[in-house]
């Protein structure tokens, strides 16, 4: 019975494992030896062999020679792929080429002989045009194109042909440069390819100028942005501006249609290219358009005002670029009178400014002051009587507070102080109005008392002269009392995660940071959780990633995901906020827990990357169109979005969470979760780290730059995959040795060398916590050493300084008989009758344990690589690896890991014992324990503490489910 598709589609899916696949297709191709689809089957199944690429190679391009010629259009795409999978294995330097070959094409360019039929080969030209797209090789997208062109297409799809050829000049012009600069070869062919991609976008904006039914024409703005878009990515900025400078009369009228929209186009596209002389240019020539000295005195004024609202809300871009061009043009005082004079000229013939839309113009007016070097002061203390009462007030403000003076700072801390007061003063007075008149004079007292708070906190930590802890334990009182107060007078829905409150978490956290003392953090979690249980509605997002991530800090995994549950999060936010909950979260919690607040890391691991990945199915639907409905005005922005998604570091760093659960759990590593090499290369940090409320005041990062957390960054993914992925892949037996592609992938190379990275990172390349960076100096670059020592022939993606096996032995033992000692029973505290202390594991605990679990693991599998050299005489490893050293190695292995299981237990019993008094203790420390007190019931704290201790020993007791074998 002949093969067909659906048939091979079966088959893969009865034989997963390619050794029994292999031998199922070598039956069957004795019978039919030259079967199209049981040779594509074979040629896949050896590219999930080691070394078997060129094999897997040779049987694709024969499939694309064969005769007579294949038409299934799955099967061509099949073969497509395979060809392209193949010859990244046996060149993986260069992972995402511009076409699969002059034999890959073979199979299509035959197939279109063999069709008489001219929407056949319409169809066939279009299936290549998309399978192309979705590998990136846009040479074959432009073949593609040409082809359908040369059969013909209706006219009513001529214009998405047209513009879709020339989105295929442009990017397989890009993509040819990108990858002669990883040969180093030089092409003029590239040159080529981006002038005509630049000449029919030209022809079509000429056509602009002729009869409406010339279907290529320029014809919405969209056509405009798509010219842009062209033109910028070829830095032909000059060029295109003297297009636009003499439109067609169709553009024209397009043009003056959405003038504002068209003008602000000009000026993003000059400034991105640094064209610092058309930014000016584009800038005065808007602000003419708007402003004109000689229609100051029209009988309207207004409209002066309305335009130059709309120029600092719709045009904000407009200032940053002209302010930005001025310092790229002129020496400082020359640039500085410039805007001088259009300062002066703007803003004293302004009429009378509303303060229903003052936010705009005054943040312009700041923003240009603060530039020229003016006193901003004043204007910033007007700026805050107007708009204290708007949630955006403190943000708009704090960036030009912190420009003044630290006495100046001071005077205006006053002046906001005052105006706080006199509201309340006024409110005093006011005793005959209605009850609802005032609940909002207390609104409006409160609003201004939080924003000074804000800005007291704000200048607190900025101090260059350390304030003390008392200044900000005095802040954490007076901001919850103020919350208390509000939760009196308002709805508790409403005003459980308001601002005083953020406030006061925020003041903790300092706190924290300055003493390491982890009864500020208790309090601050112990908030965040009361102020969720007065949320009934569960309004509150952020307030439950906040909580989330305070009490994942602690280490108390049940309480957190409780909480976690409660955030609505949309499919596209999780790339975004997953961070919270899930960072190194095979470190503190990898097996979650049972019961009634249960969870399991896995699958919230697993829902992320299937949430990921059907997202970026949801824009492959749209963007991977026939040629016919191809949108290609919005292919950048959809191809822009599908690199974030198929790169993204939240995607990342949940599959390796989950490979290192599974290796915790002892169970096999999903093989489906290996990602192709060119994901690596561009990995794309979508996580909004603002996205948790309270720290944003003080900290323009939001968590990032906390002790709540070590950010995950794409230097922290390559440095896993270059060294610990590697490690336990080998050991662990998950792919043979020589099969590990990574290291010749580009980003890995660059990154095993830290001297030599060019990889930005915000965090000024920061990529481990203090535990990693122990672990990985003290243990994995020794066992790496130890690996590359006893496969010599291989070349392992692994950089160690670590020299010898002598050496590499000694690093091992040391750091073992060092971390042993600290887990003397003897050692654990006796004092904690005083609650000094945490009682349990924290989060930084945790992670050193996990860690170091998964360290006794791998070299306790690296003794069934060390046992038989020991054994074998004639090896060249057997004087320096040898039984005595094994068997010192397994003591060392065995007793930490008892060692473990001991002080584990020991922590669980005292925390069942007293754990629930010993955070009750820490809950009321100090005098901010107190403020706690005064917001939280004695009794409901007694519950929170129990919860808290119960949720500690759900976490240790994860420790005790790790096993050596």
């Amino acid at each position: 019975m002949a093969f067909n598709w659906d048939k091979l589609c079966k088959a893969q899916r009865d034989y997963p494992r390619p050794k029994f696949a292999l031998d199922a297709v070598g039956k069957l191709l004795k019978k039919r030896p030259t079967d199209p689809y049981l040779l594509a089957w074979k040629a896949s199944t050896l590219l999930r062999l080691d070394r078997r690429a060129d094999e897997a190679l040779s049987l694709w391009t024969s499939l694309c020679q064969q005769q007579p010629p294949i038409t299934d259009l799955d099967l061509l795409p099949f073969i497509y792929n395979g060809v392209l999978t193949a010859s990244r294995q046996i060149n993986p330097s260069v992972s995402t080429p511009s076409s699969v070959g002059a034999e890959g094409l073979k199979a299509w360019q035959n197939a279109a002989k063999s069709l008489s039929n001219r929407r056949a080969k319409l169809t066939l030209w279009s299936d290549l045009f998309i399978v192309a797209m979705k590998e990136e090789c846009w040479e074959d997208a432009r073949l593609a194109t040409m082809q359908a062109n040369k059969e013909g297409i209706d006219p009513k799809y001529r214009k998405a042909l047209y513009y879709s050829l020339i989105l295929a000049y442009q990017l397989a012009g890009e993509r040819k440069a990108e990858v002669l600069r990883k040969t180093g070869k030089i092409d003029q062919g590239v040159q080529i390819q981006l002038t005509l991609a630049q000449r029919q976008m030209k022809d079509a904006y000429g056509n602009a100028s002729k009869s409406t039914d010339e279907s290529i024409q320029v014809a919405t703005m969209s056509d405009v942005r798509f010219m842009a878009a062209i033109y910028e990515r070829q830095n032909r900025c000059g060029e295109l501006f003297q297009l636009w400078d003499d439109p067609p009369p169709a553009v024209r009228k397009l043009i003056d249609g959405a003038s504002w929209d068209f003008a602000l186009l000009g000026i993003e596209v000059a400034h991105r290219q640094k064209e610092w002389q058309l930014v000016e240019t584009r800038c005065y020539q808007l602000i003419e358009k708007i402003w004109q000295p000689g229609n100051l005195t029209a009988d309207d004024p207004s409209v002066v005002k309305v335009n130059m609202f709309n120029i600092c809300t719709m045009c904000w871009t407009m200032w940053k670029s002209l302010l930005n061009a001025t310092t790229g043009l002129y020496p400082s005082a020359e640039g500085r009178l410039k805007i001088e004079k259009l300062y002066s000229g703007v803003w004293n013939s302004l009429p009378p400014l509303d303060p229903r839309t003052y936010r705009a113009i005054g943040l312009t007016q700041l923003m240009l002051e603060s530039y020229l070097g003016h006193s901003i002061l004043d204007t910033i203390t007007q700026f805050y009587i107007i708009c204290f009462r708007n949630p955006s007030c403190f943000k708009d403000l704090h960036r030009f507070v912190a420009l003044l003076s630290v006495e100046e700072q001071r005077t205006f801390q006053s002046s906001i102080s005052e105006h706080a007061q006199n509201l309340g003063t006024m409110m005093k007075d006011n005793e005959e109005i209605s009850s609802e008149d005032i609940k909002q004079n207390i609104r409006v007292w409160y609003e201004a008392e939080t924003t000074v708070l804000k800005f007291e906190l704000l200048m607190i930590v900025s101090s260059p002269e350390n304030p003390g802890l008392a200044v900000l334990e005095n802040f954490v009182e007076n901001t919850l009392r103020l919350w208390r107060l509000q939760l009196a007078v308002e709805a508790t829905d409403v005003v459980c995660g308001s601002d005083a409150f953020l406030l006061a978490v925020e003041g903790l956290v300092h706190l924290f940071e300055a003493t390491s003392l982890p009864q500020y953090l208790y309090q601050a979690a112990v908030l965040t959780r009361h102020a969720i249980s007065l949320d009934r509605q569960q309004y509150g997002r952020g307030l439950a990633l906040l909580s989330t991530r305070l009490h994942l800090r602690l280490g108390l995994g049940t309480i957190a995901f409780e909480h976690y549950n409660r955030v609505q999060v949309k499919e596209m936010l999780h790339d975004n906020v997953a961070w919270v909950p899930l960072s190194r979260i095979s470190q503190s919690h990898p097996f979650g827990a049972s019961g009634p607040r249960g969870f399991s890391a896995d699958n919230e691991l697993e829902k992320v990357i299937s949430t990921l990945s059907r997202m970026e199915n949801k824009v492959d639907d749209l963007l991977y169109a026939d040629l016919q409905h191809f949108m290609y005005d919005k292919a950048f922005d959809l191809l822009e979005l599908k690199r974030k998604l198929r790169g993204s570091l939240t995607k990342h760093f949940c599959i390796i969470e989950r490979r290192r659960i599974a290796r915790l759990a002892g169970t096999p590593v999903d093989t489906t979760l290996d990602l192709p090499l060119r994901n690596y290369e561009d990995i794309s940090d979508n996580c909004h780290w603002d996205a948790v409320p309270a720290l944003n005041n003080t900290r323009p990062d939001g968590l990032r730059s906390t002790d709540l957390i070590s950010p995950i960054t794409k230097l922290w993914v390559h440095s896993f995959h270059s060294l610990i992925d590697v490690v336990n892949g080998i050991v662990f037996k998950e792919f043979p040795t020589g099969h590990q592609v990574f290291f010749s992938c580009e980003p890995f190379t660059q990154i095993s060398d830290s001297s030599t990275t060019e990889i930005e990172e915000p965090d000024n390349g920061a990529r481990l916590s203090k535990t990693e960076t122990g672990l990985n100096e003290f243990y994995w670059k020794p066992i790496a050493c130890i690996l590359q020592k006893i496969f010599p022939a291989e070349k392992l993606p692994v950089r160690s300084e670590t020299g010898s096996l002598e050496e590499a032995f000694q690093h091992i033992f040391s750091q073992l008989e060092i971390d042993a000692g600290e887990l003397q029973p003897s050692l654990l505290d006796d004092d904690q009758a005083d609650f000094i202390g945490a009682p349990n594991l924290t989060e930084d605990g945790l992670n050193a344990v996990y860690g170091r679990l998964e360290v006794l693991r791998t070299l306790n599998r690296l003794l069934d690589f060390m046992r038989p050299i020991s054994k074998a005489r004639t090896h060249a490893l057997h004087k320096d690896i040898t039984v005595a050293r094994c068997d010192l190695l397994h003591e060392y292995i065995t007793e930490f890991y008892r060692l473990h299981r001991t002080r584990i237990a020991a922590f669980i019993d005292r925390l069942r014992v007293s754990g629930g008094a010993h955070i009750r203790a820490l809950l009321t420390y100090n005098k901010t324990g107190a403020a706690v007190s005064g917001v939280i019931a004695g009794e409901t704290l007694d519950r929170y503490s129990k919860e808290y201790a119960d949720s500690a020993t759900e976490a240790l007791k994860g420790v005790l489910k790790v096993n050596l074998g």
